[in-house]
């Protein structure tokens, strides 16, 4: 049950990514856009701030989709759990 939940955050983690967190009747002070999702906050970050946007995009996306394959890859036998270690570096 547990790794079919870990498979559906595949589907899910995309979503979450392009779905607005915060809508706002007027643009944002601090983005300049009238809704935020995380790919369109990075989008807007990499014109100020490309390091801060490599960084936040690699948390954001890059770090808990790795976490997330490393985990399936322990359920289905793939890995064994000496990967574990791994998992608690990229928590």
């Amino acid at each position: 049950m547990i790794k079919y939940l870990n498979l559906s955050l595949f589907i899910l983690f995309p979503i979450a990514w392009f779905a607005p967190m915060a809508h706002a009747g007027i643009k944002m002070w601090f983005f300049d856009l009238e809704e935020l999702s995380v790919i369109s906050s990075l989008g807007s970050l990499w014109e100020s701030d490309i390091f801060l946007a490599i960084l936040v995009a690699f948390f954001a996306l890059v770090a808990p989709t790795l976490k997330v394959t490393l985990l399936a890859a322990i359920h289905l036998g793939w890995l064994g759990g000496n990967m574990l270690g791994a998992l608690s570096i990229l928590g």
